[in-house]
């Protein structure tokens, strides 16, 4: 689920960055916010899912001290992308980050669904 959230959330970035019409733009942060409306729970169901139960709320506790770090840092770091390149290139490296993401998420997926080496 948290894959296809990602997935989601990343094609809608590339919709508003690709697009010329206020409606694309539209139809492109509402996909960007659908798949980011379901990521922070999927996410922490799979990092729950991930520890023994003396753990969790640890590992909870962490994952969303990160999660909103990313979301503190990641306004000024676009601010100064936009300053630097333009305000539309900013969905752009927002997409590109995301897609990041995605790769490491599909990966890790992988390397959990072939089981131990």
């Amino acid at each position: 689920m948290a894959v296809a959230c990602l997935a989601l959330s990343c094609l809608g970035i590339l919709v508003v960055w690709s697009s010329e019409q206020p409606g694309m733009a539209l139809l492109g942060s509402t996909l960007t916010g659908l798949g980011r409306a379901l990521l922070y729970p999927a996410l922490g169901v799979e990092i729950v899912a991930r520890v023994d139960a003396a753990n969790r709320a640890t590992a909870l506790g962490t994952f969303a001290m990160f999660f909103d770090l990313t979301m503190g840092v990641s306004g000024p770091l676009m601010g100064v992308i936009a300053s630097a390149i333009g305000v539309r290139h900013t969905f752009l490296c927002a997409a590109l980050l995301g897609l990041a993401g995605l790769s490491l998420s599909v990966w890790v997926l992988r390397r959990d669904r072939q089981g131990p080496a």
